[in-house]
């Protein structure tokens, strides 16, 4: 496990990215000082890393639907950054992944790209169409990391409502 995450961590690394914007998962939208938050500028030491923060802790439905809002407030700020946007690299955890697939589908049908979009465990369904679509929304290829014995995953995302 740890060759693979070695392996992984080289390949996102060896970006060109000048900055790197963090987005959380559900319940984790205010701290910083999170595992995957740390993760992430472990990965990335050499880049600048930001934390994007949103409204997602509150019930299960309320952030699910909040995670969808803030992926078009976050694709409007990419657009809106033009300036450096084939350099970003966009990180999300768990919901925070579903925001940065939803982005990325999103910059793909107005034509915009940034460097990468990684989603990491993310809470959407893999069969959504803005999975299939947000390729199309980054340069490098989007990079999906997901355990296929990860029971929050597995178990406890239909139990809360899946999709919100």
């Amino acid at each position: 496990m740890k060759k693979i995450v070695a392996i992984l961590a080289a390949g996102i690394a060896a970006a060109a990215s000048a900055e790197v914007w963090y987005v959380p998962g559900w319940n984790r939208t205010t701290e910083t000082n999170g595992l995957a938050y740390t993760s992430c500028t472990n990965v990335f030491k050499d880049k600048v890393c930001s934390f994007w923060g949103w409204d997602g802790d509150r019930s299960w439905s309320t952030s699910a639907a909040n995670a969808d809002v803030a992926a078009k407030r976050l694709a409007d700020e990419i657009v809106s950054a033009n300036a450096f946007r084939s350099e970003l690299v966009i990180v999300g955890h768990s919901l925070g992944g579903r925001i940065v697939a939803r982005t990325l589908a999103d910059l793909s049908r107005r034509g915009v790209k940034v460097e990468q979009g990684i989603l990491l465990a993310p809470a959407i369904r893999m069969n959504d169409p803005d999975v299939a679509q947000m390729g199309g929304g980054c340069v490098r290829p989007a990079i999906v990391v997901v355990n296929p014995q990860d029971s929050v995953l597995k178990y406890c995302y239909d139990m809360v409502g899946g999709e919100g």
